[in-house]
């Protein structure tokens, strides 16, 4: 009996790291993105001048 519960722990445990580890993936992917963004604006604005 205790293991089972134990086992339930487990994965609540588990996807609530996954979905942590997620949520920090697209973060980021948007900060990336975002500097990219920010880097390429800047180049464009270094090579027109």
């Amino acid at each position: 009996m205790e293991n089972i519960r134990k086992g339930k722990k487990t994965a609540t445990t588990n996807s609530k790291l996954l979905d942590i580890f997620s949520r920090e993936e697209i973060n980021l992917n948007n900060k990336v993105a975002d500097l990219l963004k920010r880097s390429s604006g800047a180049l464009l604005l270094r090579l027109m001048c």
